[in-house]
């Protein structure tokens, strides 16, 4: 249900590396919280929102369905709004798996696809940070999102044309982590592709792909195989 900021802040302080926020509007459900406001960009128009926290109790694939509720209930309450962005910080050990499996795209800022040397600058002295990755989730159609989501590097869209933004999709997350892992020592191949899940549930494959199961895990769905790379499937059963 929707519900002031201030109702999720100790939800968020106990449990959020960001701790609260003052502003915007709060979902708040069995699986955890959701803050969204105004886009911190100044580049995005106001029919767009920021999904700024996103709070997880731990209930397995309490994401993916609280985000399905939420979604619907955000198309009701709000009709004009037709993009959700939001940052993801690979320091905090952010994969993008539960984006993926929620049906994000992926619209990574030239940032993203080549890095500075400072990383993506420093709050506190002597503390670099790294670059966030940039999720939408597209709620209805928006003829500016692609001009809107373009990396801003034409040097790099020269060199990789399939790093543009497009729609539907976005950019393909699988195929840049193959390109920055094209290493020469990186010659070792498997016949198993590992399944990790988090503490939502959502399992992260070594194929790079994400997926949910509405109940149970592979073993209890007889899942004997990876439905994206053929592989052996293997699971790694997290300790409760």
């Amino acid at each position: 249900m929707w519900a002031p900021p201030k109702h999720v802040s100790r939800m968020l302080a106990e449990k959020h590396y960001l701790g609260p926020i003052d502003r915007g509007a709060a979902w708040v459900d069995e699986f955890g919280c959701i803050v969204i406001t105004s886009p911190t960009s100044r580049r995005l128009p106001n029919q767009w929102l920021e999904l700024a926290r996103w709070c997880l109790l731990g209930t397995k694939n309490g994401g993916s369905r609280q985000w399905s509720a939420f979604a619907r209930a955000l198309r009701h309450a709000r009709p004009d709004v037709t993009t959700i962005v939001s940052y993801s910080d690979p320091q905090q050990g952010h994969t993008g798996a539960l984006y993926r499996a929620c049906n994000w795209w992926w619209a990574p800022t030239w940032l993203r696809l080549r890095p500075p040397p400072t990383g993506n600058g420093a709050w506190a002295q002597g503390e670099q940070q790294s670059v966030k990755d940039r999720w939408i989730f597209p709620l209805t159609p928006d003829a500016d999102r692609p001009a809107l989501l373009r990396a801003n590097d034409e040097s790099i869209l020269r060199r990789w044309p399939w790093a543009e933004y497009r729609k539907p999709g976005g950019v393909p997350f699988k195929r840049w982590r193959e390109e920055c892992a094209r290493m020469p020592d990186q010659t070792q191949t498997t016949d198993e592709c590992v399944w990790t899940p988090d503490s939502d549930g959502t399992y992260e494959t070594s194929c790079d792909e994400a997926f949910v199961f509405t109940a149970g895990g592979p073993a209890e769905n007889g899942a004997r195989y990876c439905c994206y790379c053929g592989k052996s499937l293997k699971e790694i059963v997290r300790a409760e």
